[in-house]
């Protein structure tokens, strides 16, 4: 009787386990996770770029600016500026100008024979040497352009121990054309000469001074007559 009592007892723990058992989760099915689904991005088609139709006109051309040719050198002056040993009075100054590379001068002052003091600046104007609707060729800006420029200034001590130190010179060019109108770039151009320490004296008369085609200052020196 016993026995049969255990046997019971064991079948109902054995069908109460079963049950517990299939109500318990599943702990692998709990652990899934579902992948998010990536939908592909949605691709539009570009929109046509539309391009001006081609002329058959050519391009408006625009003025072209001033030409060279056109300008001429009508007016000059030099500016010297005298050191520790002034002109003396009596003494006489002459300039020209010309092309640096050529010869001839086309621009000439009349004598100068009044006093440069000390340590002062004085402006000397060229005059034309020639007529420039008789023969304007020379001193055009196109030739200077290619040529440069150069004055020449020259001394005659009033006697034989005088003396005359430079120390700068600027020079001051004006190109106009045909109807008086200057240049819109060079048309009035200071080259200036500095640091130049010449001492003019009998034998030792002319001091040169030269620019090249861009007009900026290149050498200084000196020359006898």
């Amino acid at each position: 009787m016993n026995k049969l009592i255990i046997i019971v007892v064991g079948v109902v723990l054995l069908q109460t386990h079963s049950v517990w058992a299939q109500k318990a989760s599943d702990p692998a099915k709990a652990d899934i996770k579902t992948t998010p689904i990536i939908k592909a991005p949605i691709r539009t088609q570009p929109a046509a770029v539309r391009t001006a139709p081609v002329s058959d006109n050519p391009p408006i051309s625009t003025a072209s600016g001033p030409k060279s040719s056109d300008f001429f050198l009508t007016s000059a002056k030099a500016t010297i500026y005298t050191g520790n040993d002034s002109k003396e009075q009596p003494s006489q100054v002459q300039m020209q100008i010309s092309l640096a590379e050529g010869v001839g001068s086309y621009m000439v002052p009349t004598w100068e024979y009044r006093e440069f003091a000390v340590n002062s600046a004085t402006e000397l104007p060229f005059q034309f040497y020639y007529d420039r609707n008789y023969y304007p060729g020379k001193m055009c800006l196109t030739n200077v352009e290619n040529a440069g420029v150069k004055i020449f200034i020259y001394y005659s001590p009033n006697f034989l121990l005088d003396a005359w130190k430079i120390e700068k010179v600027i020079l001051t060019l004006e190109f106009r054309d045909g109807n008086g109108n200057l240049h819109p770039i060079l048309g009035t151009k200071n080259i200036i000469f500095f640091n130049i320490g010449a001492l003019l004296k009998k034998g030792q008369e002319g001091l040169v001074c030269e620019a090249d085609k861009f007009m900026m200052p290149t050498k200084t020196y000196l020359k006898g007559n």
